[in-house]
């Protein structure tokens, strides 16, 4: 038998207090309908989960990276634990063209 590799990618999903009211709740939705396509066809369970693209919007006054990134440290938990797949199946391409530090901030 041939084995497939599947993975699931996100992009730009952008973590700010400010938005809160409403990316909170589009999370939430999203693993949902994770969870329920995660129930009706288990054999699609990803091996990988990229995110490209924005986790953060960049130091801010009311909003360090420091506190954006611990929500997302947060989401991609339960991601994860969603598909039973440990921290080393997430993976994030660093760039540091828009954000210089980008990644520092959360230990990356």
């Amino acid at each position: 038998m041939t084995r497939i590799l599947s993975w699931l990618h996100l992009s730009d999903i952008h973590f700010l207090p400010k938005t809160s009211w409403k990316s909170v709740p589009a999370r939430a939705l999203l693993l949902e309908m994770l969870r329920r396509m995660r129930d009706e066809r288990p054999d699609r369970t990803p091996d990988l989960i990229f995110c490209t693209g924005d986790v953060a919007f960049g130091e801010a006054t009311r909003a360090p990276m420091v506190q954006q990134y611990a929500q997302a440290r947060e989401f991609f938990d339960q991601l994860l634990g969603l598909y039973g797949l440990p921290k080393d199946r997430l993976g994030g391409f660093k760039t540091e063209v828009q954000h210089p530090g980008y990644w520092t901030a959360v230990g990356g």
